[in-house]
């Protein structure tokens, strides 16, 4: 007996990535039933990676086709078009390694499916530093500058001890003098407010003022000092800004003194140990070896 059926209704049925076994069945008015049973394939294309991600460096978005299929060409688009391609594993897996440099959303794209959107935020570069010379009376500066220059504003804190010297946002570079007329450290820190896309970053540093390394032939106001203040503890120092030889004669005859390495050069344990008067002993005004 013929039967005829004529559909009346759509079904519709989303599936999950995978293969399927999809089974219809008919019934006719007089109640007669068919059957029939296709296969489903759904695909579905997965994309995930590091979030936010670091202005310029390279970052591997990972993900995988499923069900597996092994050399499909996966390509991802940021939001100025293609930024990688690559072609998946055995099991469906795939590693696009992209440079990345703007926020926005990122999409991998197949020829069996495209995944949802990664809205990928951006850590910009913060470069911090400082310049000139960190000596006591000497030029010293702190810089700072943001890449990309529109990922939001600086503010810098800076301070001596407890004291707050500058607490200010800036929209663009940073040039700030630091105050070197005494030996002091400062602390900066650096905090990006970031603009919609990006992420905030810190990064915070130590700006140290120190005394001077003096050797024979050194000029300077420093080196007046230096004359200055062997001369309050007793000792045959010469008084101008030239580092000649009697100046190296007070030196040596200060470390023989104070049992330093008698090297005529002023450092580090030069300097502080000039800071505390010290004993007057015989020979302290002469040449090293030699007596009065």
């Amino acid at each position: 007996m013929h039967v005829s059926f004529t559909a009346t209704r759509a079904a519709e049925h989303t599936y999950a990535a995978g293969r399927w076994a999809a089974t219809l069945t008919a019934q006719s008015a007089t109640g007669e039933t068919a059957t029939q049973t296709a296969s489903v394939t759904a695909y579905g294309l997965t994309l995930a990676g590091p979030n936010p991600a670091r202005y310029g460096r390279r970052v591997a978005f990972r993900g995988a086709i499923v069900p597996a299929e092994k050399g499909l060409a996966v390509a991802l688009a940021g939001p100025q078009g293609t930024v990688a391609t690559a072609k998946t594993d055995a099991g469906g897996r795939y590693t696009v390694s992209a440079r990345v440099k703007l926020p926005g959303e990122y999409v991998a794209t197949s020829e069996r499916a495209k995944s949802a959107p990664l809205a990928l935020r951006v850590v910009p570069k913060l470069v911090t530093g400082l310049a000139g010379s960190g000596v006591r009376a000497g030029r010293y500066f702190f810089t700072a500058r943001l890449v990309p220059a529109n990922a939001g504003a600086l503010l810098v804190n800076i301070t001596r001890g407890q004291t707050v010297l500058v607490d200010r946002t800036f929209a663009g570079r940073v040039h700030i003098k630091l105050d070197t007329q005494r030996v002091i450290s400062y602390r900066i820190r650096t905090e990006v407010r970031p603009n919609e896309g990006y992420a905030g970053t810190v990064r915070v540093l130590r700006a140290n003022v120190v005394l001077p390394r003096l050797a024979l032939g050194a000029r300077g106001i420093a080196v007046s000092q230096l004359g200055g203040q062997l001369q309050r503890l007793h000792y045959a120092a010469p008084s101008g800004p030239a580092f000649d030889g009697r100046m190296v004669d007070a030196v040596y005859a200060f470390q023989k003194v104070h049992g330093l390495p008698r090297t005529g050069v002023v450092d580090a344990r030069f300097w502080a140990h000039s800071r505390i008067p010290g004993r007057r002993c015989r020979g302290s005004h002469s040449r090293p070896g030699t007596s009065r």
